[in-house]
This record gives structure tokens, sequence and C-alpha cells, in this order.
């Protein structure tokens, strides 16, 4: 039996900064592509249409390293290996477009500019396809953003979440439906993007580590007297591109709306506060009271520390002491939504979810699911709970987490020596500080891994674990 205190420790002294982060390689694009084919020709996919824009990137940078910055663009894979992707980009991508190391076929299609900008070099979308093997009779599948299952939309293998004028080139072409192939980057375990080698972690782990420090500085920060913005600057920026805008909310009111960024509303003590920051390949996120101590809470938060924020602690806890390579996710679902009804916690979203460069990629945790954890699975303790009555109030601790076998584990230790002690730095307080108990295969991927605070202007304070 164990119960949950609170005990003085010294949390941020994991706020190390990293020194740099690894960069993919052309034989490592290079065999992100291969696999594509690989699926292709098992699936007989004879094109693969890739579609980015500026939201959603990710696909086309994981098979490139290109993410268009303004525009549109198109990757388009042949299953046959002897021809190079083609790339079609418009005026502003195609000089950036030489970010990827690939061997790449390159057009440009102008209409993919912003709007305004000159067309004079405008070549007709059905040429540039055609001329990439595009042709009557061929299988063409489409990767977008999103891929469909049955029950939710009527014909869903040809439901398409890409600008309709593309869409309608290519099937003039091929004279045939396309087909949503979105599913092989990002089906819930077997998509491509969905588990991560050694490399991949580290990139991700740099990410989350300088996201945690910015959220550590942002705590530090709290006084009253400072606006949302102050809090927002006081995390720092190093210009690396954000998955998620900022997330600064101070008072029940901005808490209420949720996903609105930070301006010069003031922070007083006993305020409900959200914090959260999201480099590319993370997310960290603490929500919950801006107080030293219970004096502190205001009317309608009365009692909140023994009704709500203990409890969410002891529920997301209970979540990252089950997840394990093999463990259900249907029944790390079940498990977690009888613990926030028991604790009469409101909660809409999925326990939990995958996470790259995309902030939500997927989830398999759902109710019934039957897919289990696997090995380089990255996955966020993102559960987020509300109370459903008195002052608003919202409960988020989270960080993201990678299972890995002793193998792949064996490969980061080798491979990215910084990477793996950041990480066992982690694993130790969470097991000897936290007191939780975790699986061989989880890796903490950010310094606040683990840590809640019970009242947020006081960071030596934490939530632990104990045996009775």
């Amino acid at each position: 039996m164990r119960r949950t205190t609170i005990v003085k420790a010294e949390p941020f002294s994991l706020a190390v900064e990293a020194s740099s982060f690894p960069t993919f390689t052309l034989g490592e694009f290079d065999a992100r592509v291969r696999a594509l084919r690989n699926r292709m020709r098992a699936d007989g996919i004879d094109h693969a249409v890739v579609y980015a824009d500026r939201e959603h990137f990710v696909n086309m940078f994981f098979l490139t390293g290109y993410d268009p910055r303004f525009e549109e663009a198109l990757l388009i894979v042949n299953a046959d290996e002897n021809r190079n992707p083609t790339l079609v980009v418009g005026n502003e991508g195609y000089d950036y477009s030489f970010v990827s190391p690939l061997a790449l076929n390159r057009a440009l299609y102008q209409n993919f500019s912003l709007q305004g900008q000159p067309r004079h070099r405008l070549v007709p979308l059905g040429t540039i396809l055609r001329e990439t093997g595009v042709e009557a009779g061929a299988k063409v599948g489409v990767i977008g953003f999103k891929y469909f299952e049955p029950g939710h939309i009527k014909d869903c293998a040809h439901m398409i979440d890409i600008p309709a004028y593309i869409l309608r080139h290519v099937e003039e072409l091929t004279g045939l439906p396309a087909v949503n192939y979105t599913a092989v980057m990002t089906e819930g375990v077997a998509g491509l993007r969905m588990t991560l080698d050694a490399k991949q972690i580290a990139v991700f782990e740099y990410a989350a580590n300088q996201s945690s420090n910015r959220l550590i500085r942002m705590l530090r920060s709290l006084r009253s007297g400072i606006t949302e913005i102050g809090i927002s600057a006081a995390a720092g920026a190093d210009g690396l591109p954000l998955s998620v805008h900022p997330n600064i909310n101070v008072g029940g009111e901005h808490l209420s709306i949720g996903l609105r960024s930070p301006d010069y509303t003031v922070f007083e003590r006993g305020m409900p506060v959200t914090l959260s920051v999201a480099l590319r390949g993370s997310l960290v996120c603490r929500s919950g009271l801006g107080a030293l101590d219970e004096s502190d809470y205001r009317s309608g938060y009365e009692g909140a520390l023994e009704s709500f924020i203990t409890p969410f602690f002891e529920t997301v806890a209970a979540w990252i002491e089950s997840i394990r390579i093999g463990a259900c996710a249907g029944d790390i679902f079940a498990d977690i939504r009888a613990r926030l009804a028991g604790a009469n916690i409101a909660s809409a979203l999925n326990p939990g979810h995958s996470i790259a460069e995309d902030e939500w990629t997927n989830s398999v945790f759902f109710e019934n699911s039957p897919h289990r954890l696997a090995s380089g699975m990255y996955i966020q303790s993102d559960i987020i709970g509300s109370r459903g009555q008195g002052a608003p109030l919202t409960g988020i601790f989270e960080d993201g987490y990678v299972l890995a076998d002793g193998k792949l584990r064996a490969a980061l230790a080798q491979g990215y020596p910084e990477t793996w002690e950041r990480i066992q730095r982690r694993r130790a307080f969470m097991t000897g500080v936290v007191g939780m108990k975790l699986s061989p295969d989880v890796l903490p991927m950010s310094n606040t891994c683990g840590v809640y605070h019970p009242f947020m202007m006081d960071g030596s304070r934490i939530f632990a674990l104990r045996e009775e």
C-alpha cells in the first residue's frame, strides 16, 4: 500500500542544457523512402503522393527533411526504385528545398506560391504529375494528414484530406479514384513514423530537454504582478521551431478557454495557471494552482488540494507506472477512465497519445483498443483533467516517454551517451525521489517527468509516493 505525500526536493536540478542535437543523413532518408516503397509494393500502390503545408508537414519532413515554410508542396514517390522522388514546390520553397540531402527531381508549380506572387513560369500541375509517371490505370495512394476509419465516414478508403484541385488532377490522369494512404505513415503502431530508432530518440530528447527547461524557467518566474507575456518571456527562445503555439494562461476565465495565446493579463497569487512549451518533437505542460500553500487559495478553490490536485497526480502517476512494452492500450484506457471517474474528474480526450514533430500524431489509447505498446513508441502523458463543480480548475501533468527494449536502449547508450545520461538521471529522480515504479522500458524524455507541484509557486515541494 502506498500513500501520496508532499516532499521537499530539488527537481529543478535536472534542468541541464544539451550541447547539440544530431541531424539525419542522406542514407537515413534513403532508408525511409525505401521502407515506404516496400510498403507500396506490398499494397499494390504505384505512386504515393505526399501532401504538405505549413501545418501538415511531418510526413513529408520525415521522408525528405523538407517542411514547407509558406506554401503547399507535393512529394511523388514511385514504387520503382530507379526513379527519384519528385518534390513539387512554390516560388519560396524552391531554394529551401535543397535542405533535403535526397536526390530529388524538383518541379516549380507556381500555384503553390503565395497569392499575388509571380506566375509567369507556371506549368500545369497535370504536366508535372505526368512527368513523374502518374498515368492512366496507375494506382495512387495519397498521404495527407488524416486517414479515416469505417463507421466514421462513408467510403473511408477514398476520403482524402488534401485540396480538391490537386486530387482532381491526379484522378483525371489515372482515371481511377485515389486511395487514402496516410495510415502507412501514422497508423497506431505499424505506421512508418510510429516507432523511433536511437537517433530519432536523441533528436526528440533534445527538444524535450529544451522545452522542459523553458517550462522550469516559467515556473521560477511566477510572482504576483507578472503578466502572461512576462511569464512567456521568462521561458527564453532559441529560434527552434514550435509544434504548438505557447499556451500561458492565468485565471479561471483564460483556463476555461484553453488554447489561447498569452496577453497582458496579470497573475496574482492563488490564481489557476497553465504553462506549456512545445518545441518540435516535444510538449511539456503543467496546470494547477499558482500558490505557495493552501492559504493562498482563492474563493472557490478551498479543498482543491485533496479533492482534485492530489487524485489527479495519482492518476497520472498510475499511467506512467502502467506503460511498458506489451501493455494493452485498451486496458490502460479503462483503468485511467475509472480512476478519473472515481475522483469526479472529467476528461474528454484520450489518456495519452503518440507524439513526433507533430504534437499529436495518433493515439492507441481508446476504449477497447487492441493495440499493444511497442518498443520505439514515443507517447505523451496527456491526461487533461477538469473538475465538474466549483471555480474553473484544470489538471495537466504532461511529458513524453519512449518505450525501448534492451537492444534499443543499448543502441541509444552507445550512440548518444549524453542523451542516455540525462535519461538515467531522470529515471533515478522519478524512482528514488518521487517513488514511482518504472518499467525498465520507460525512457523519460524531459526534465520535468514525474514532477508535479502541489503549489506551482513553490518549486521545492513536489508530490511523492511512499510505502506505508
